[in-house]
């Protein structure tokens, strides 16, 4: 190894600065990917805030901050706070808990098996 191979500008350096951090297009590619979600972020127009009668207490809600507060002092949630397929992943869980079909209900099928073995005189653990 050459004396000044470790210092910046080195072959060593920079072999190890491409490993942690990538290559300068590499680089370049994230960067322009974060700046194209940066403004892509910073050009959505908020929508306006239509006011609403709370059907929990009746009062009137009249933009996001008092509805934030609004949920959290009733403990509720926002239809919006769940993402698209949310619905259909806790329908699809709920009908597995109910038909048994999850690893918890497995497992417990195994135990009560093996009790029953035990009470016969079948399996000794």
């Amino acid at each position: 190894m050459s004396k000044g191979s470790k210092r910046r500008g080195g072959k060593d350096f920079e072999r190890n600065f491409d490993s942690i951090f990538g290559s300068k297009e590499e680089r370049k590619a994230k960067h322009d990917a974060q700046e194209k979600r940066v403004v892509a972020r910073a050009t959505r127009a908020q929508k306006d805030f239509v006011p609403f009668r709370s059907p929990i207490d009746q009062t009137v809600i009249s933009c996001p901050s008092n509805l934030r507060a609004h949920n959290k002092k009733h403990g509720v949630t926002n239809i919006r706070d769940y993402g698209a397929n949310w619905f259909e992943r806790k329908n699809k869980e709920r009908g597995n808990e109910i038909q048994g079909n999850t690893k918890q209900a497995h497992n417990e099928r195994i135990e009560n098996v093996k009790e029953a073995l035990q009470r016969h005189g079948v399996y000794k653990p």
